[in-house]
């Protein structure tokens, strides 16, 4: 009987922690359909291949990932639209020569130019809605490092535009 009682009690005690999770009542954490918020206030690049430092050696790769957040008060929370599409502003002197498929800007800001390839690193990147972005770095011919900026949109909603370091 008691092993009986302590059953019932430990699957009820399981029963109100898959409903509630770890975080309590209210909280969704993730992403998914039925998780987040479709609401996107601010987006976030960062790097996944390594320290979050926005270097890429020439003739290498560097994996970059966008986060979409909605936000409420002070507090920021992973939108539940995660999908980027990516802009590069490149050197004035580089002028998106042969960049066909994302947007490309010139700036006489950035010195230096990178190329997008999909997630795979292998496969050029055409515009379409990723949250992985694989930036290749394009040998100019410069001496020293040069600099090319990156962007994701997400819903409408555009990150800063991040300085990548093509050393």
């Amino acid at each position: 009987m008691q092993v009986m009682r302590r059953s019932i009690v430990a699957l009820g005690m399981a029963a109100i922690l898959a409903l509630t999770g770890c975080g309590g009542l209210g909280v969704n954490i993730g992403s998914g359909t039925s998780r987040g918020s479709p609401v996107v206030n601010k987006v976030g690049i960062t790097v996944q291949s390594g320290v979050n430092i926005y270097n890429v050696s020439r003739n290498a790769f560097l994996l970059l990932v966008s986060t979409a957040y909605y936000q409420y008060g002070s507090n920021l929370y992973v939108s539940a639209t995660q999908g980027a599409t990516w802009n590069v502003t490149e050197s004035t002197a580089f002028g998106c020569a042969g960049i066909v498929g994302y947007g490309c800007t010139t700036s006489s800001a950035f010195s230096g130019a990178i190329l997008l390839f999909n997630p795979d690193c292998a496969t050029p990147y055409h515009g379409q809605t990723t949250q992985n972005i694989c930036v290749f770095g394009v040998n100019l011919g410069a001496a020293g490092v040069t600099t090319a900026g990156i962007q994701a949109t997400v819903a409408g909603v555009s990150s800063s535009v991040i300085t990548i370091n093509v050393q």
